[in-house]
């Protein structure tokens, strides 16, 4: 038996575009229990980690391991490995392949399409009208007896000035920034390079 495999693959988006900056782990799979294996604990899934690696700019992965990362001393019975993926990325796992035991010359290919199932959150949606109603409701519960209207006003001008700073696309493009903070769904821009700061790599 040949000492070396690899698998590899590509990582492509649901408009069939490559995705770059995945983060792919491979396991064998040695108890059959594959995405389930973290349910049962390490006693009842001693599955084996064979190694890691990014898809590069064209989705495209590649993770070479040798016989012993998932056959022991002891493991008399053990033949192929049997592996499957977990795919992160910045914000965790994506996905959790299928078992792949029928390698093409010690070669486990992977064809994974990404579906985005997260819903679309627009932290902007509303603004001005959540900043109205936030400054409605405090003039309501102030006394009017008790406002000091020579450190109230620059005070109430200094806080709206500040909102529309964060919130404003047009305020932000005055001082030369594109937009307010980031962009609402960063990883749709196509030069994001967040790198996950507990899985740097050399």
């Amino acid at each position: 038996m040949a000492d070396t495999y690899i698998a590899e693959g590509r990582i492509l988006d649901e408009k069939r575009k490559p995705i770059k900056n995945l983060y792919v782990e491979a396991f064998d799979d040695d108890v059959g229990l594959g995405p389930f294996s973290s349910v049962f604990g390490n006693a009842l899934s001693p599955n084996d980690y064979l190694g890691n690696a990014f898809t590069n700019k064209d989705g495209v992965f590649r993770i070479k391991f040798k016989t012993a990362s998932f056959k022991g001393k002891y493991e008399v019975f053990e033949g192929q490995p049997d592996v499957y993926l977990v795919i992160s990325d910045e914000y965790g796992v994506i996905k959790t392949t299928a078992v792949n035991n029928r390698p093409k010359n010690n070669r486990f290919e992977f064809k994974v399409t990404i579906k985005d199932e997260s819903p679309f959150f627009d932290p902007y949606a509303n603004s001005a009208q959540r900043l109205l109603t936030q400054f409605t409701a405090t003039g309501q519960s102030a006394d009017p007896a008790l406002i000091n209207p020579i450190w109230t006003g620059p005070l109430l001008i200094r806080s709206i000035t500040s909102y529309l700073h964060y919130s404003d696309p047009r305020v932000a493009q005055l001082y030369g920034n594109p937009g307010p903070q980031v962009s609402a769904r960063p990883k749709d821009s196509p030069d994001h390079e967040h790198i996950i700061p507990w899985r740097k790599t050399k």
